[in-house]
């Protein structure tokens, strides 16, 4: 049978040995086994009210737990055609991978791309997790844009060049070019304003597009913002 003493004890057993009796005593240091972290985490979303009449800017959400620093990997679900998440305020692309980290408070930007409502849900991935968090971002129209194109005229010479077929001796005559007016609508411009370009195309590409009335300077397909606020003409 074994037995544990103390330092301390086996010196004045040591000492109480006498002759030639040879005695050995084995000293043995109990260690603490490190405790398993039996903390239960609970994945916490926290999103902020948008005050009425606050300026259009990105939601911050905050993806976090309780209590804080889940050491573990979690996962983000819910972002969709009505909201994306961006990593920064403003600029970016939209995040694609939604496996994150939440140790530190990790905060994301929704920034609404239609109308509508959707649920955010964090969950903690491991043992000592429970629940799913969740919370519903609404994204509202603030401002319907509406793109609009006027014609002077519904049917134009696609010809151009009819000069070129006229008898020698004949007065040259040349077709007119026609103008069309592009412009856009805003349903809030004045809180909300449209400050983004715009892409004109034709399709059947049966018509060029120039940016004066001699037709000298071709149109590249972009509206700038200017163009569109001041109901630009092309020809």
């Amino acid at each position: 049978m074994d037995y544990l003493i103390s330092p301390t004890k086996a010196q004045s057993l040591l000492g109480a040995l006498s002759g030639s009796e040879e005695a050995e005593v084995v000293c043995e240091v109990k260690c603490k086994r490190a405790r398993k972290d039996k903390t239960l985490y609970k994945p916490v979303i926290k999103i902020p009210r948008r005050k009425k009449g606050a300026e259009a800017a990105r939601l911050p959400v905050t993806f976090t737990s309780s209590p804080a620093g889940f050491p573990g990997p979690a996962k983000i679900a819910g972002p969709n055609g009505t909201v994306k998440l961006y990593q920064a305020a403003k600029n970016g692309v939209p995040i694609t991978d939604f496996d994150v980290k939440v140790a530190s408070p990790l905060m994301l930007y929704g920034e609404g791309a239609a109308a509508g409502a959707t649920t955010l849900s964090l969950t903690l991935e491991g043992p000592n997790t429970t629940g799913v968090a969740e919370g519903e971002v609404v994204s509202e129209k603030i401002n319907v844009v509406k793109p609009k194109i006027e014609a002077e005229y519904k049917l134009v010479l696609l010809e151009k060049n009819l000069s070129h077929h006229l008898a020698k001796g004949e007065t040259k005559i040349y077709a007119d070019a026609t103008y069309i007016q592009v412009s856009i609508e805003e349903s809030d411009a004045s809180k909300h304003p449209y400050k983004k370009n715009a892409k004109l195309t034709c399709s059947p590409a049966n018509a060029e597009l120039f940016l004066d009335e001699k037709c000298t300077k071709a149109f590249d397909g972009t509206l700038t913002n200017k163009q569109l606020t001041n109901s630009a003409e092309l020809y």
